[in-house]
Parts: structure tokens; sequence; C-alpha cells
């Protein structure tokens, strides 16, 4: 099980980062998949604010998906601002 947690600050280069993993090891013909924190935010989250107790709930709804993906053999890179 492999999940990757790429948490930074906006135009950190988190996403950019986040590519560059997924084709190095896609290239090694494994399983990845990026959960992009902007998009993911968007359909899963769109429920909550910015707010401090909506911000961890954000996280670890994005940690919980991550865990699914990677118990199930998909390495899966998280990339969210912190």
């Amino acid at each position: 099980m492999i999940l990757v947690q790429l948490f930074g600050l906006s135009g950190a280069g988190k996403t950019t980062l986040a590519n560059s993993v997924k084709k190095e090891l896609s290239d090694k013909n494994l399983k990845v998949e990026i959960i992009d924190g902007d998009e993911y935010r968007k359909v899963i989250c769109k429920d909550l604010s910015f707010s401090q107790n909506d911000r961890i709930e954000n996280i670890r709804r994005l940690g919980f998906i991550g865990n699914i993906l990677a118990r199930n053999g998909v390495i899966a890179i998280l990339s969210a601002i912190s």
C-alpha cells in the first residue's frame, strides 16, 4: 500500500510534482492515480467552506479516498493545499 501526500501552499508546485511522479511510476507499469485537491474539492467537498474545521474534514476525506485506492493496489498521490 503506497500513499504519497503532497501538501503545501498554493502555487508551490504540488500538481507539477505529482504529475512527474505519476509519469515515472506509470513508466514502470505501476497503477497510479492523482487526487488533485482543487478538482477534488469541487466534486467531493463542495459542501465545505475554508473554516478550520472544514479544512480538517477536507483532508480527512482526501485521506480516506487515498487509502481506498492504496488498499486496492493503486499508488495514490494526494496533492492539496495545507
